[in-house]
C-alpha cells in the first residue's frame, strides 16, 4: 500500500478494473458485477466475447 492513499500498488504492469465492493463482498454480494468484469477483460485481451455461462 501507498502511506498517502492508503491504496495497494503494484510495480508490474497490469489493467486495474473497479468493481463494488471489498476484497470479500466482491466474490459474494457483488460477484455478478466482478463476473462481467473478469469476462469483458477476457474478450477485450482475447478478442473473442464469452457469453454468461458460455463455455
Amino acid at each position: 500500500m501507498t502511506a498517502a492513499s492508503g491504496e495497494a500498488s503494484w510495480p508490474l504492469p497490469h489493467e486495474l478494473m473497479e468493481v463494488p465492493g471489498d476484497h470479500f463482498t466482491m466474490l459474494e454480494d457483488h460477484s455478478e458485477t466482478t463476473a462481467a468484469a473478469i469476462r469483458t477483460w477476457v474478450a477485450r485481451m482475447t478478442g473473442v466475447s464469452a457469453g454468461r455461462n458460455s463455455r
